[in-house]
């Protein structure tokens, strides 16, 4: 029961945008290191940069399990003589 919330919470979070937000806090992170006064830019960037690497990670571990899982399943044309 438990495993169907997470895949279905999965499902709703595209792998696209967690690597757009993941580029553009690590962006964040490298302008906010080039201007000593926006410390708490860096911050939030880390921040950002953490969850959404975690984000990543776990969202393209649940496709390639869910992929595996439909490419096991698929059956095979029987062999023909």
């Amino acid at each position: 029961m438990a495993e169907e919330k997470l895949t279905d919470l999965l499902n709703k979070i595209y792998f696209n945008q967690n690597v757009i937000i993941w580029v553009l806090s690590y962006i964040g992170v490298a302008y906010a290191s080039m201007h000593p006064g926006l410390c708490w830019l860096c911050c939030v960037s880390r921040i950002m940069y953490v969850v959404t690497s975690l984000s990543v990670l776990v969202t393209l571990f649940a496709y390639t399990r869910h992929y595996c899982a439909k490419k096991n399943t698929k059956k095979t044309p029987p062999a023909s003589k």
